[in-house]
């Protein structure tokens, strides 16, 4: 790949120089570089310096505008307004079930394609952020994803199936297994199991 990169690069410097032409480059700088690093004898980043004329830095968003970027996409997906959104149980979701694993414009994009895949195919008969939140769980946790899918009727009935509820000690023990070995940051381990209550 490094190769590539610098070969990539080389071209770019070798053509750069044609009269009346531009060309507008999107890099990561820190990757460039050490890309360029073999071919120009650990001097990568002075070899960039020759290439790019003016370099102009674009900062990355902050987390809460990627999540406010986040929210406004959701809105437009389910064709809601902007003021018509989250109080109690929709909060609960974006924050507590959304928000938690976006870190970073990757988290963003990679939900959103998903999202937008499952939303285009079911439309009006789902809530959009129920699918929202289930979809966050199936790509970022999807242990905590496959466990609620296998024990759904435990959580949705009101009524014990076969008379095992969600308090049996073996189901809240796999609950637990599974919250603790998906949740290194302890995000859900201390509400997963007072949600029903």
């Amino acid at each position: 790949m490094d190769d590539e990169v610098a070969s990539l690069m080389q071209a770019v410097k070798a053509v750069g120089d044609l009269p009346c032409v531009t060309y507008v480059l999107f890099y990561d700088k820190t990757f460039i570089a050490e890309a360029l690093n073999k071919p120009s004898h650990g001097h990568g980043a002075e070899f960039l310096e020759k290439i790019i004329q003016v370099p102009v830095a674009i900062p990355d968003p902050s987390l809460g505008d990627l999540r406010n970027m986040l929210r406004k996409e959701i809105l437009r997906v389910g064709q809601r307004k902007q003021n018509n959104w989250l109080t109690g149980r929709e909060l609960d979701i974006f924050e507590q079930c959304i928000c938690l694993f976006i870190q970073g414009k990757r988290d963003v994009v990679r939900f959103l394609n998903d999202f937008l895949l499952y939303y285009g195919t079911l439309g009006d008969d789902v809530e959009s952020l129920d699918l929202a939140g289930i979809t966050a769980l199936r790509i970022f946790c999807p242990e905590l994803y496959q466990w609620i899918k296998e024990n759904r009727d435990l959580l949705v009935d009101s009524e014990p199936l076969d008379g095992v509820s969600l308090h049996d000690s073996e189901q809240v023990n796999n609950l637990k297994q599974v919250a603790e070995s998906v949740d290194e940051t302890n995000h859900f381990s201390n509400d997963v199991f007072n949600w029903k209550k």
